[in-house]
C-alpha cells in the first residue's frame, strides 16, 4: 500500500503565519473604516466589532437599503416645492444635475431610494446657495401644509399642535400605513419631561431637518408660540425636539 506524504508546517512557522493573518485582518479593517461615512468613523467610543458589524452582514445592508426608501409622494412634493419656490426651469435643472437613474420620473405611490432626494437637495443647494439643512427645514414646513390639504381626514382630527405632535407615531403613521401598506415611516414618540413636550425622532433616512420643518409648520398652523429647540444627530437620522413654555 502506497502512502502519501503530507507536509505538516513546522511548529516554528506557526507564529509567522499568525502574524501574517493578523496583518491581513488589520488591512481589511482599515479598508472598511476608510469606506465608512464620517458619521460612522466618529463613533470612536464604540468597539470595532459593534459599529462595523453591518459592513460584514450583507443581509443587514440589503435590509437597510430597503428601509431607506421613501414613498413617491415625498419626491413629487419636493419637485412641486422647487417649482413653486423657484421655477419649473429650476426644478428641471436640479433633476438634470442630480443625474438620477430614473430622470426624475416619480409617482406618488412609488418607492424610491432616499439617495435620490438627497441628490436633488444637494444640487438645489449648489444652485441656490442655500445650505442643505436649511433647504430641508423649509421643505418640511411646506410639506406640512401640503399634508393638511392632501390628508384632511387625518390632520383635522386634532385641535392643537400638542395633540397632533404627540400622536404622530401612535395614530398618524398608522393611518399612513393604511393608505400606503409598503410605507416605512420614521419612529416618532412623545413624552412630558419637567413641563416640556419632548419628541423623539428616529429614521433609517437622514431626514431629521425635514422633520424639524414639519414640527415648525405644525406649531405655526395652530398658532402655538412656545419655544421649539432641537438636537440632531450627526448622521441626520435622529433628533430630539423640545417644546418649552
Amino acid at each position: 500500500m502506497r502512502r502519501t506524504k503530507v507536509n505538516v508546517p513546522k511548529m516554528q512557522n506557526i507564529p509567522a503565519l499568525v502574524c501574517i493573518l493578523r496583518s491581513f485582518c488589520c488591512i481589511l479593517q482599515a479598508s472598511i473604516v476608510a469606506k465608512c461615512k464620517p458619521a460612522i468613523r466618529d463613533r470612536k467610543n464604540q468597539p470595532f466589532a459593534f459599529w462595523h458589524r453591518r459592513c460584514f452582514d450583507l443581509e443587514s445592508i440589503r435590509y437597510e437599503k430597503e428601509w431607506s426608501k421613501m414613498k413617491g409622494i415625498i419626491f413629487t412634493e419636493l419637485v412641486r416645492f422647487m417649482e413653486k419656490v423657484q421655477s419649473p426651469e429650476f426644478a428641471d435643472q436640479v433633476i438634470s444635475g442630480a443625474a438620477l437613474p430614473n430622470d426624475g420620473a416619480f409617482t406618488s405611490i412609488g418607492n424610491y431610494p432616499s439617495e435620490y432626494a438627497l441628490a436633488m437637495v444637494g444640487e438645489a443647494s449648489e444652485k441656490s446657495g442655500i445650505e442643505t439643512t436649511e433647504l430641508c427645514r423649509v421643505f418640511g414646513k411646506y410639506l406640512y401644509g401640503r399634508f393638511n390639504i392632501l390628508y384632511p381626514h387625518i390632520m383635522e382630527s386634532y385641535k392643537t399642535a400638542e395633540a397632533l405632535l404627540t400622536h404622530v407615531g401612535s395614530h398618524i403613521h398608522t393611518e399612513v400605513c393604511v393608505l400606503y401598506p409598503d410605507a416605512r415611516p420614521p419612529q416618532v414618540t412623545a413624552e412630558e419631561q419637567n413641563g416640556e413636550t419632548v419628541i423623539h425622532y428616529l429614521s433609517h433616512r437622514p431626514m431629521a431637518a425635514i422633520a424639524h420643518g414639519m414640527v415648525q409648520g405644525c406649531m405655526e398652523h395652530y398658532d402655538d408660540r412656545r419655544l421649539l429647540e432641537w438636537e440632531c444627530a450627526v448622521d441626520g437620522k435622529s433628533a430630539i425636539f423640545r417644546i418649552k413654555g
